[in-house]
């Protein structure tokens, strides 16, 4: 599949040009009979969405058969005593052709997709004109039939259901995730979570603007019956605000796979056990001052490390957020306490990276939305009040929110997702470059990260034979992401965990432990000449190496044999 080149980047721009903002918007159907992720399903069965108009479309597609005549009157209504004649079907037509029902498919007031798109170009984006088009349209032609949506029932066996990770998943209960969430979290409640004078961060939808007000300030603007704006809160962190953090904690999924909280826990374990050392009164003054440098050094690397796993959202109906990937491609978990949100998300495939780099590593007019670009690519996801959204990394969305709504989510960091994390931060530093973006939308401490966790945690596990099998690939990721930065420059202008030279000794000591594993992994070379037997057994296929003055006795209870992994 050839990728787009900026001429075809430019042409797109240049056809779908807003008078507006830059912000897109999101929402969910009204008035269906039924929500398109509230399907009833089976016993721990995988509900995948597959392709299926009938449920996308909220309505039936129901066939018609042509059995009149062409007056619609019924051939019995013929006079008594003349001859019944069958009517003739229409000409080019067959027999019981099956007619659909075009105007189920587009009931009133719901625009076809050229009419649809067209009004999206007639308002700026994030105004209450353009939310207006958008909601006529959205729940008919955002559902890329290709894209997998998995539906559970609960959390129970999370990780057998999630699998290798690579598509979005939706737990209607949070039961079996072993995530805390407040069960009276609510408008009401939230000033016991969050202090009323806590100042925060708000967006106004319909103005693209920002301010600072207190949480108070804010509950106060939900109580308002006329509103003239769409109050949208997407940076509340509050992993340091005791009332709430006390009673949350993120799926056990998430902090199983967190590279920052397996970092976060090595480190702890370490400043524990130099506390205890320093506690025997040491008298030694060498020893001494090297145990409280070692206790200040994790104490550092402990309070620098980045927060972004618990996130408090508070967002009015109507507000949303503009199409993006979140920061240096984070996997991200969505929980919707009260009220309810709509993602659209398209699949991270070359050529929609393709597509969404070129947008965001080139300066831009603001009423250029990518969302033209990819426009069949987006699959509506629906999350009503106590469902739970995990995404992988990389995944391209937007969000609606419909009603009232209050979230807790977040990001993380991953193993499998190594390389995607470098390619992406790497990418959002060149738009900070260009002002595409601002600093502050990066994973602050991303390298600090990285390398930590190569120096703490990799090399620890690969000397480790219980854990090298495990951790190689990983630590062989890492190492060739590592090695690909400029050591001479100043990634963490804020606080940088290593120096110069001790980034090439973690490099230098990683690339030895991985070839010294591999030393180890290979078999001996024995002084005979041996003869590989393939064979296939329960475990797979076995390579068994015989000499040849046995290779006559070769037999199935023969020992000597060597796993291909």
């Amino acid at each position: 599949m050839s990728l787009l080149n900026s001429s075809e980047i430019l042409a797109i721009q240049s056809d779908f040009r807003q008078p507006g903002t830059s912000m897109s918007i999101i929402d969910s159907s009204k008035g269906r009979k039924r929500p398109h992720t509230s399907r009833s399903s089976g016993d721990d069965d995988d509900q995948t969405d597959l392709p299926n108009s009938t449920a996308q479309n909220g309505s039936s597609t129901e066939m018609v058969l042509s059995t009149t005549g062409q007056n619609g009157a019924h051939s019995a209504a013929n006079a008594p005593g003349k001859a019944l004649k069958r009517p003739a079907p229409p000409r080019k037509s067959h027999k019981n052709t099956p007619i659909p029902r075009q105007d189920e498919n587009y009931p009133p007031g719901n625009p076809d997709k050229k009419t649809f798109r067209n009004s999206l170009k007639h308002h700026p984006r994030a105004s209450q004109a353009f939310v207006e088009a958008f909601k006529k349209g959205e729940h008919i032609h955002f559902h890329n039939k290709k894209v997998a949506l998995h539906i559970w029932e609960d959390g129970q066996n999370y990780m057998k259901k999630i699998g290798d990770f690579t598509g979005v998943h939706l737990f209607k209960s949070r039961e079996g995730l072993d995530m805390k969430v407040p069960k009276d979290l609510g408008f009401d409640t939230l000033t016991d979570y969050i202090p009323a004078d806590e100042s925060i961060n708000v967006i106004d939808g319909y103005s693209g603007g920002s301010q600072d007000m207190t949480m108070g300030d804010l509950l106060e603007e939900f109580k308002k019956e006329i509103r003239n704006h769409t109050y949208n809160v997407l940076s509340l962190e509050f992993s340091e605000i005791n009332g709430l953090n006390k009673k949350f904690d993120e799926p056990a999924f998430v902090r199983q796979s967190s590279i920052v909280n397996v970092l976060e826990n090595v480190l702890k374990s370490k400043a524990a056990e130099v506390e205890r050392r320093l506690k025997r009164n040491y008298k030694n003054p060498k020893e001494l001052g090297e145990l409280l440098h070692d206790k200040y050094y994790y104490e550092a690397k402990l309070k620098n490390l980045p927060s972004y796993q618990k996130f408090l959202l508070v967002s009015m109906k109507n507000a949303f957020t503009d199409i993006h990937v979140d920061l240096s491609a984070t996997a991200v978990y969505y929980h919707v306490k009260k009220g309810r949100k709509v993602f659209y998300v398209a699949p991270p495939t070359t050529r929609n990276l393709e597509i969404y780099k070129r947008y965001e590593t080139a300066p831009q007019d603001d009423d250029i939305w990518i969302g033209e670009a990819l426009f069949d690519q987006w699959k509506r996801v629906e999350i009503q009040e106590g469902f739970t959204a995990i995404i992988p990394s990389g995944w391209i969305h937007f969000v609606y929110t419909p009603e009232d709504s209050i979230v807790v989510g977040g990001n993380f960091l991953m193993n499998q997702n190594m390389e995607k994390h470098f390619e992406f931060t790497e990418m959002e530093k060149t738009s900070v470059d260009l002002n595409v973006i601002d600093r502050s939308n990066m994973f602050r401490g991303f390298y600090n990260v990285m390398w930590g966790y190569a120096d703490e945690v990799l090399l620890r596990n690969l000397k480790n034979p219980r854990l090298a099998f495990g951790t190689y690939n990983i630590a062989n990721d890492l190492h060739k992401c590592l090695e690909s930065l400029d050591l001479d420059k100043e990634l963490e202008p804020e606080f940088d965990w290593y120096t110069k030279k001790e980034k090439e000794d973690i490099l230098k000591e990683l690339n030895e432990a991985l070839n010294k594993y591999l030393a180890k992994k290979m078999p001996p070379q024995p002084e005979t000449q041996l003869i590989p037997i393939p064979k296939m057994t329960e475990y797979g296929e076995v390579i068994f190496y015989l000499d040849r003055d046995n290779l006559a006795q070769y037999n199935d209870s023969f020992k000597r044999f060597l796993f291909t992994n």
